[in-house]
């Protein structure tokens, strides 16, 4: 079967699913059926595949580890009244008019000190998510503006782990692109600022109010809570990567929900299992988490670390590289990119493996590599946060509780390409002179 109708079937799949409401999970088991028959088509056999699986599973295992954590934190922070707590603080302290800018502005602050959008998405994000439930707030433009404000910090954070990949797939430093970086991203990031300072929140209804006296009245709350937020502050300041701040958090919400909260040790392990249950219809806004909310994002990237696998054995994407050349030719270097990355954000369904796709496919044909390190910030790292499916978008949805839709709100991804697109000429006269 050629590349072409594979990738036809494959796109098709995805375009049905998306377009039809079903899951997108069926579209890439098709897409492993339709790339697992191109390798046996080229000699390759069981045990072949089995050594790509495990390939792929080398390559996703901290992601794989990151979602699972991710569970279990939003579980126990519930559970241990550390969101209860900080939604509480948070009516006291932001402007409900100007709700939507305070998300975004609140959540690119923490994405910036702890450089992961997933980290931001299950601590601060969660957070402004139940807010914005309880002030009743427009789902679309709160998700869009927390999905803006995860990505900024994810994009140009010194600790950032995708900074770090593109860096090492350009051979550059992270210390010299940052302050390019910055210079990129300072316009784009007031202009949607400004959008979503513009757009007015309504008061905060009946609805509300109940919630936040039941939360008051809740015996859950306690100065004590605020210590997993804390950590998660504290921890990123001294540069510890995602996994640890997790981790520590979550032993940290544990210890409280069992020592001061009195809660049984059967009952946490539900908790971090299958998520946090109030009991209470008037505070069921607060229900969540848990790893089994997170399964379909597991079952997600195990499937595109397989892809990764097979596309590294069979050199599925040779042909796709060829048309790439052609078309750096014809529209240029970004332009290019840009399409690439949509498309291997739509396929690999990864931030990450979308970069080192496009790395290997595109790496060769720059000369420049502080400025193929520049495209990359302002292309494949955001563009994942624009497709619905990619779990960097995906898992934020999933976590904030918001319709997919939520994506054409994410002003910062869709205006940093574009302004970029429009800029990149004088950057790229700077570069230049500076080789």
């Amino acid at each position: 079967m050629s590349f072409y109708i594979i990738c036809t079937i494959f796109t098709a799949s995805i375009i049905i699913c998306a377009i039809s409401g079903y899951n997108i999970i069926y579209a890439l088991l098709i897409g492993l059926i339709l790339f697992i028959y191109d390798g046996y088509e080229k000699g390759f056999r069981g045990r072949d595949f089995l050594k790509m699986f495990k390939s792929g599973i080398n390559f996703a295992k901290n992601l794989i580890i990151i979602f699972l954590l991710i569970g279990i934190l939003t579980g126990l922070w519930r559970e241990s009244g550390t969101i209860q707590y900080l939604v509480l603080q948070g009516t006291k302290w932001i402007n409900v008019r100007y709700f939507y800018f305070w998300a975004f502005i609140l959540t690119a602050i923490m994405s910036i000190i702890t450089g992961s959008c997933m980290g931001t998405a299950s601590t601060i994000g969660v957070v402004i998510a139940i807010m914005a439930k309880a002030f009743q707030m427009n789902p679309i433009i709160s998700g869009g503006a927390l999905l803006s404000g995860i990505m900024v910090g994810d994009r140009m954070s010194p600790v950032s782990s995708s900074a770090q990949l593109v860096a090492k797939l350009s051979d550059t430093k992270v210390s010299n692109n940052l302050p390019r970086m910055l210079k990129t991203s300072i316009i784009p990031t007031l202009i949607t600022a400004m959008i979503f300072a513009l757009i007015i929140g309504n008061d905060v209804p009946q609805k509300g109010v109940d919630i936040i006296s039941n939360l008051q009245a809740s015996h859950q709350i306690s100065h004590y809570s605020l210590l997993p937020a804390l950590t998660i502050i504290v921890l990123a300041i001294f540069k510890l990567d995602s996994i640890k701040l997790l981790s520590i958090s979550s032993i940290i919400s544990a210890a409280i929900a069992l020592i001061i909260k009195k809660v049984r040790l059967t009952e946490l392990i539900k908790v971090m299992t299958f998520g946090y249950n109030s009991g209470e219809e008037a505070l069921k806004i607060l229900n969540g988490g848990g790893i089994y909310g997170m399964r379909v994002m597991i079952i997600t990237v195990l499937i595109s670390a397989f892809y990764f696998g097979i596309f590294e054995k069979t050199k599925f994407m040779d042909p796709f590289k060829k048309k790439i050349n052609k078309l750096q030719i014809s529209i240029g270097h970004f332009p290019a990119l840009i399409i690439v990355s949509i498309i291997l954000s739509m396929i690999t369904c990864t931030q990450t493996l979308s970069v080192m796709m496009a790395g290997n496919l595109i790496k060769d044909t720059y000369k420049n590599k502080n400025l193929m390190a520049i495209d990359f910030e302002n292309s494949v790292i955001v563009i994942p946060a624009i497709i619905p499916w990619n779990i960097t978008a995906g898992i934020a949805i999933e976590i904030f509780n918001v319709p997919k839709i939520s994506i054409v709100m994410n002003l910062f991804c869709l205006i940093l390409p574009i302004y970029y697109f429009l800029t990149r000429t004088r950057y790229k006269k700077i570069l230049n002179s500076s080789k």
